[in-house]
Formats: C-alpha cells, sequence, structure tokens
C-alpha cells in the first residue's frame, strides 16, 4: 500500500522561515503523523500570482472566515461572490443581476476582491492577515 502523501504551499521569508498557506490544516496533519518517520520536500513554485492569490483567497481567507463563523468555506464562498460580485447586465430584453465567477476576475480584480471579503471579516471581528503576514498556529 502506498503512503499518502499531504501537499502544501507557502513561501519562505525574508529571515528564511517557511509560512505555509494553510497553517491549519498544516497542524492537523501533523498531530495526525505523530511519532511517524516523514520526508519533507521543498521545492520552488513557479511563479503564477493569480494562483497564490486563490490559494491565499480558499486557504486563509474563507477558511478563517468559516471558522469564526461556524459555517463552511463554501457557504463563505457563496455569500461573499453574492455580496461582492454582482453585476447589473443590460441586453436588448432587458436588466438582469449577474454573479461574476471568481475564475473570471484579473489579478487586479481579484485582489480588490480579497481584500473586501477580508474588510468583511474585520467588520465582523475576524482579523485575517494579509497574504504577506505570517498566520500564527497554537500548538
Amino acid at each position: 500500500m502506498m503512503a499518502r502523501a499531504y501537499v502544501f504551499q507557502g513561501h519562505v521569508d525574508e529571515h528564511g522561515a517557511l509560512v505555509i498557506g494553510d497553517p491549519i490544516r498544516w497542524r492537523a496533519v501533523l498531530l495526525r503523523m505523530k511519532t511517524l518517520d516523514v520526508e519533507l520536500r521543498i521545492e520552488r513554485q513557479p511563479e503564477d500570482h493569480s494562483l497564490r492569490q486563490l490559494r491565499y483567497l480558499w486557504g486563509r481567507v474563507y477558511k478563517m472566515l468559516a471558522e469564526f463563523s461556524d459555517d463552511s468555506v463554501e457557504r463563505i464562498h457563496g455569500v461573499c461572490t453574492d455580496r461582492f460580485l454582482r453585476e447589473v447586465v443590460v441586453t436588448k430584453l432587458g436588466e438582469y443581476v449577474r454573479i461574476k465567477r471568481v475564475s473570471e476576475l484579473t489579478m487586479s480584480e481579484l485582489h480588490e476582491y480579497t481584500e473586501q471579503v477580508r474588510r468583511l471579516g474585520a467588520d465582523m471581528g475576524c482579523n485575517i492577515p494579509a497574504a504577506n503576514e505570517p498566520c500564527e498556529v497554537t500548538l
């Protein structure tokens, strides 16, 4: 039987410290593997800022908001897209409201959307660290 491999994304900060993109999942995996021998491989990821933005949005922003509000990440995504990505489309037949998909957003639109979701969290009392700020995990 082949052992399960867990894949995590993150980055190395200016001090040489590893910052895990999804620290809560990281901690959960470590707890499941207590006392086991493991192999850790670190590889450089290609520079794709939109992929990095999506990982931050789903792995930290939505996740922290979901845990704070005791809801699912998927429902948080639905509520936020409904709230912040509405657009009125005008056609010859009339107007209708359309919810844009996150995958349709440009990098700058995705950044703005993510900031709107973070501000929503802050208004609720959930402080979500910026993408370049470390996220502490209690052991």
